[in-house]
């Protein structure tokens, strides 16, 4: 027997059959595969809130970009999705975060660089990089 539905339950995301899954991921499965605490992305879910983002402000008439800051969430793969999706570029504030950006795949013009108390080395490692997107 299943379980009821919940609020938060969509096509993407739910029980089925008692077991959770996101996307077709049973996240039992996941769990007990990688251990826990296990993370879980579905990047088709991401790109499609990326594409409604920018429809809405599109709509709307209003010249954006839209950057994802790497400080939140750094796991390749999923800044990797990002990049791919087309819809966004990268912020970073550390020169590790701009190489894993450039890693990603991020274009100079597709990075933005947010950063305070910048030291003399970072100041060095930004300077080989002017192509920097501008607002």
């Amino acid at each position: 027997m299943d379980m009821p539905q919940q609020w938060w339950e969509r096509n993407d995301i739910g029980y089925r059959q008692n077991r959770l899954f996101s996307g077709n991921q049973d996240l039992r499965e996941l769990a007990e595969s990688s251990g826990t605490p296990a993370y879980a992305y579905n990047a088709a879910r991401i790109n499609q809130n990326l594409t409604s983002l920018s429809d809405a402000l599109a709509k709307e008439k209003i010249q954006f970009k839209i950057f994802y800051a790497l400080k939140a969430n750094r796991y390749l793969p999923l800044v990797t999705s990002l990049k791919l999706s087309g819809h966004c570029g990268a912020d970073v504030c550390s020169p590790g975060e701009l190489s894993l950006a450039r890693q990603a795949g991020f274009h100079e013009n597709e990075i933005t660089y947010t950063g305070t108390s910048i030291s003399d080395e970072d100041i060095e490692c930004l300077k080989r990089h002017p192509g920097w997107c501008s607002g």
